[in-house]
């Protein structure tokens, strides 16, 4: 049986249904909530994803999906309002990018659709190369902002010490190389994204394995076999 019931305000307080009585449940989902941004986590090494509030006054909380489209059941976690950010427990960003998403629930147990396009992450891949005394990185781009990226920026730690930032690159690179590396020290990287339009809006990279660099000794003596 479907009951509806219609009011109005006003100083009539007028109110009308269309039975006397009956239970009334709300089956409308709330709205689909808006994606701030995705990054990883440099102490936890996990991602976190967060979004913008839904309005709609009975909202419970919300659940962020990883790889919404490519799973049958995506791996999730929940948030329960006023949360607008949540950490993926089940999250790899060290192995691969990941796309998130993120859906609103309300009291009653509707379920909103999530943003089918979601946010990716960026994944980075750190190679040295002892000879040439380099370390090349390479790095997927950052997918979900509107108007895009403004610019990539590339952090360094050296030695264990605090990451710093090395360079700065335009928003249609992808690599870095670092050179004139200092023999005998390690390095560990990560990526900054920035927000196209709002640079206080970023999202990291995993961090790279930790590169240590020693460099080749030239040869001391020959021996000579022939002559």
């Amino acid at each position: 049986t479907v009951y509806h019931k219609l009011t109005a305000g006003g100083n009539a307080y007028l109110c009308s249904s269309s039975s006397t009585g009956g239970l009334f449940k709300d089956d409308i989902p709330p709205a689909t909530p808006g994606i701030v941004r995705v990054s990883v986590d440099t102490i936890t090494g996990k991602t976190f994803i967060c979004w913008k509030a839904v309005n709609d006054k009975d909202v419970k909380g919300y659940t962020a999906i990883i790889d919404p489209a490519g799973s049958q059941s995506p791996t999730h976690d929940t948030a329960f309002v006023p949360n607008t950010c949540v950490t993926l427990a089940n999250s790899q960003p060290g192995l691969k990018s990941e796309t998130y998403s993120v859906f609103a629930f309300d009291s009653c147990g509707n379920n909103g659709t999530y943003f089918s396009g979601g946010h990716t992450t960026m994944y980075l891949n750190a190679q040295i190369d002892y000879c040439q005394g380099k370390i090349s990185l390479q790095w997927s781009a950052y997918a979900g902002w509107e108007n895009g990226v403004s610019a990539y920026r590339v952090y360094v730690s050296i030695n264990g010490n605090p990451f710093a930032p090395l360079e700065t690159v335009s928003s249609t690179t992808g690599n870095f190389t670092h050179t004139g590396l200092t023999p005998f020290s390690s390095f560990r990287y990560y990526i900054k994204a920035l927000k196209q339009g709002d640079e206080s809006v970023i999202s990291i990279s995993n961090i790279s394995n930790t590169l240590d660099y020693r460099s080749p000794n030239a040869p001391q003596f020959m021996n000579i076999s022939l002559v």
